[in-house]
């Protein structure tokens, strides 16, 4: 884009409360929670869908988990009295032996498979490495410690869980895993998984211990207390991602048709045109598409009788009064003549300043690519040769999708009425992702009073009367309806130091 010569653009760097003027209708910061939820009714059903499934399934592991837990840990409890019992009963028996006829006795038991135990007799207590601490592990240990404590304190006692993969079951060092074949047969499961042994040493005598190592009832008690496993946990899994994708698929469904109609309702409130609404599906979807389908008709009807009343109104309206302003002529008392003629002027331009407000907002256009920095210079142009001092900030965007007359009627009117009340006009574009913004700064008197009653028709402040008396007070409403018209906003609020700031923003979605 060339720049004529005659323009004056503003520098890179603006002095500090310039750019301060440019941000003085900033939108208010949402809160931080606000900011976080989804937006579309497709994404905040889904996540209420996906939130009430997953806490469903929380709250359902966590109660069978807590049952599951509490019946293994007393099922454990009764387990671990009972071997418990069958302890204290096989150490009291050999405690009763003569000393040189407990090894007998042991390698008896041993091949004659006698006993759920692998029982020896060492002069030290054995090093044992135990298993990780767990809520049934210290279960096991403290039971088992406190029925052997009811028959054999004050002796000492050592009661531990450990692997059968590393257990030291002599004093020489050697592992439960080099015995022979059919002692580890009968008292230990190492395959397809090794189940931990309940390990107790006890001092029947000075020197003499007792080494025992026992299977639980239940040989892997300890995994299931832990009914999460990886297997449960993938097939719930899966069984939780199967569920919210159908449901997924079910809410968008149904959220399709809303989106739809929102977007047959936006290209209607910009004027475009579009298909009418299909009327199939859901019961509730019918009859809220055919109704919005029969409201657009009705409202362009309205719109186009109203064309043709106010075409009406401009041509019956104004026979009749110039009928009267050549009557009034005719009057005898010039004076009376005079005041019927003011009056008829006061109400031929209320005619038309009617009809200019249908004329002006109601611009029948399709969207189409517009070049905001072009558009602006062009209109800024015939100003900077009359000799009017603006400023012009272009901005980085190069196009934008919006009615090109329309905005540029909007534009007109905001840019006049900055130069006409407030002498001198400062203009930058500025935008980001979601929307385009112009500022329109004057160096007026500004506003006093409710901005928003600017935007009625027919309305003016005192300095604009006195300046302009042939002027209407439609500029800003005719603006604004062309803004809201692009789903866009118009705001006006006072320079801190001098002035009125116009702040137009069109989104670019």
């Amino acid at each position: 884009m060339t720049v004529p010569s005659s323009t004056k653009l503003t520098p890179a760097a603006q002095p500090t409360a310039r750019k301060r003027a440019y941000n003085t209708q900033a939108q208010p910061t949402p809160q931080a929670v606000r900011q976080w939820l989804p937006q579309s009714v497709l994404s905040r059903l889904a996540l209420a869908v996906i939130v009430g499934v997953l806490l469903v399934q929380w709250v359902g592991n966590s109660i069978w988990v807590y049952q599951i837990r509490k019946e293994v840990q007393a099922a454990t409890a009764e387990n671990t009295d009972n071997l418990a019992d069958t302890l204290n009963n096989t150490l009291r028996y050999l405690s009763k032996l003569p000393s040189n006829y407990r090894l007998i006795a042991l390698e008896q038991l041993r091949e004659a498979g006698g006993t759920r135990f692998y029982i020896s007799l060492h002069e030290r207590k054995l090093q044992v490495q135990p298993l990780p601490d767990s809520v049934l592990a210290s279960l096991v240990i403290q039971r088992m410690t406190d029925r052997l404590n009811v028959e054999w304190a004050p002796k000492a006692i050592e009661v531990v869980l450990a692997s059968p993969i590393d257990l030291v079951v002599r004093d020489n060092g050697t592992l439960l895993t080099e015995m022979p074949r059919y002692v580890n047969n009968q008292h230990l499961i190492l395959s397809p998984k090794p189940a931990p042994l309940l390990v107790v040493q006890l001092e029947i005598e000075p020197d003499v211990w007792a080494y025992v190592a026992a299977l639980m009832p239940d040989p892997f008690f300890l995994d299931s207390h832990n009914p999460l496993t990886i297997d449960r946990l993938f097939f719930q899994t899966l069984t939780v991602l199967t569920v919210l994708l159908m449901l997924m698929v079910i809410v968008r469904w149904i959220t399709k048709p809303m989106a739809l109609l929102a977007n047959a309702a936006g290209k209607f409130g910009r004027g475009d045109r579009h298909e009418p609404l299909p009327t199939r599906g859901t019961r509730e979807y019918t009859k809220l598409a055919t109704a919005f389908n029969e409201m657009e008709e009705r409202l362009m009807r309205y719109m186009q009788d109203r064309e043709r009343l106010f075409s009406s109104i401009s041509h019956d309206l104004r026979t009749p009064i110039t009928r009267l302003k050549l009557r009034a002529e005719l009057l005898d008392n010039d004076q009376t003549g005079a005041d019927f003629t003011e009056d008829l002027d006061e109400l031929e331009l209320m005619v038309i300043g009617a009809l200019q407000l249908v004329r002006d907002s109601d611009i029948h256009e399709n969207n189409a690519d517009v070049d905001i920095n072009r558009l602006i210079l062009r209109l800024v142009e015939p100003m900077l040769r009359a000799g009017h001092p603006i400023r012009f900030e272009p901005g980085q965007l190069a196009t934008l999708s919006a009615k090109p007359l329309a905005l540029k009627r909007a534009l007109t009117n905001l840019i006049d009425n900055a130069i006409f009340y407030g002498k001198r006009a400062d203009i930058s574009v500025t935008h980001n992702e979601a929307e385009l913004q112009v500022v329109i700064r004057d160096y007026g008197p500004g506003i006093d009073g409710d901005a928003e009653r600017l935007f009625k028709p027919f309305s003016r402040l005192n300095h604009g009367r006195e300046q302009r008396e042939d002027g209407f007070g439609l500029g800003l409403n005719i603006a604004q309806h062309l803004i809201n018209g692009h789903g866009g906003s118009l705001a006006l609020a006072n320079h801190e130091e001098r002035g009125l700031v116009v702040t137009v923003r069109i989104p670019l979605a």
